[in-house]
């Protein structure tokens, strides 16, 4: 310490860290060396490792779908896919299918010979 006018100063107003020798890295981080390398070495930096994900054997299967499997199997295996019932017959005996055969296009047959007995109000009378 130094004395000035009769009052002590500490020589450094700082203290020395104590860190440990491993922890001098992270220590050095801390002073601001992430804000740095983002800075400085931008594009540079080491990539973070993702993770192993943690699968059993048992749902292997169910997380192989799950890295596109799904969409895999509907383009190239769609035709073994299960596949929903037909819906039944609308006409089941011979009659009915006549009578279905004879009314088919009568509703447009309809619709297009009112079309032009429409009556359509004209604005202003």
């Amino acid at each position: 310490m130094k004395n000035l006018r009769g009052f002590g100063t500490p020589l450094s107003s700082r203290a020395v860290p104590r860190v440990k020798p491993e922890a001098e890295e992270i220590a050095e981080q801390h002073k601001g060396g992430r804000m740095d390398s983002l800075l400085h070495k931008y594009g540079n930096n080491p990539r973070d490792v993702p993770n192993a994900p943690r699968v059993k054997p048992e749902g292997e299967e169910m997380a192989n779908l799950d890295k596109g499997g799904r969409m895999s199997r509907l383009m190239h295996e769609g035709s073994k896919a299960r596949r929903s019932p037909r819906p039944p017959p609308r006409a089941t005996t011979k009659e009915a299918k006549n009578i279905m055969k004879k009314s088919r296009g009568t509703m447009q047959a309809v619709l297009s010979s009112t079309g032009g007995l429409m009556i359509v109000p004209t604005a202003g009378r």
